[in-house]
């Protein structure tokens, strides 16, 4: 599966932006692709999305909700993970921490997928 590339320089611009220009094929593949298209999920909201609602993370749902266990919180991230296309499985899954009061949730985790594995190390989501 090909995608278009997005800008993942944090001090650019542009930063997230689909990347154009220079007369350059700027398109992504197998493993970059992957890590990029698990990325993108990670990032939707669940019924966010108009064209189907339900992909994407269930925040306000279940994450955000007052008493959600850590374990109730790492299966909702590992679903989306597992029900992305191309993975195979997932190796490992850390959240870095535990601390839902200051919205983001610092995860790394590694995935088999049919291009090999993958590893993301410290993706911060932002709720």
């Amino acid at each position: 599966m090909i995608d278009w590339e997005i800008d993942n320089n944090p001090i650019s611009p542009t930063y997230g932006d689909l990347v154009f220009g220079d007369y350059i094929d700027h398109t992504v593949e197998g493993i970059d692709g992957l890590v990029q298209r698990l990325k993108i999920r990670l990032q939707v909201f669940l019924e966010e999305w108009f064209l189907d609602d339900t992909r994407g993370v269930p925040y306000f749902q279940q994450i955000l909700e007052k008493g959600t266990s850590y374990d109730e919180i790492s299966n909702s991230i590992k679903l989306v993970i597992s029900k992305t296309k191309d993975v195979k499985k997932i190796n490992s899954f850390i959240i870095e921490s535990d601390d839902i009061e200051s919205r983001k949730i610092p995860i790394s985790f590694s995935v088999t997928s049919i291009f090999g594995d993958a590893q993301i190390n410290n993706l911060s989501l932002t709720i």
